[in-house]
C-alpha cells in the first residue's frame, strides 16, 4: 500500500517519528521512504490492518490488501469488488 504525504498527515500521522523503507523504482533506483502504520483499509464490509509506504501522488493498493480482503478486480468495469465466489465473508487460499 501506497500513499501520499499529504494523505498520511490528513490522516494524522507525522511522516518523521515513523520507520524507513527502502524501495526500487522502476528505473532501477532505490530510495528510502517513510512507512506508516497501522492503517485500517475498508471495503464494504471487509477490513484488513497494515502498513503504507509514503511515496508518489496518488494512493495505490496492492496485492496483499486485496488479497487479505479478498478482492477481485473487474478489467471491464475497472472496479473493485467482493469476491462473489465469497460474498459474506472474506476466504483466503492456503496450501
Amino acid at each position: 500500500m501506497v500513499i501520499p504525504g499529504h494523505i498520511a498527515l490528513q490522516l494524522g500521522f507525522d511522516i518523521e517519528e515513523f520507520s524507513t523503507q527502502e524501495v526500487v523504482l522502476a528505473d532501477g533506483a532505490r530510495k528510502k521512504v517513510p512507512m506508516i502504520g497501522p492503517l485500517r483499509v475498508h471495503l464494504g464490509d471487509r477490513f484488513c490492518d497494515l502498513s503504507a509506504l509514503v511515496f508518489g501522488n496518488e494512493p495505490l493498493m496492492g496485492a496483499v490488501p486485496m488479497e487479505m480482503m479478498d478482492l477481485v478486480v473487474n478489467p471491464a468495469s475497472q472496479t473493485l469488488t467482493l469476491n462473489p465466489g465469497n460474498p459474506y465473508i472474506s476466504t483466503g487460499l492456503v496450501k
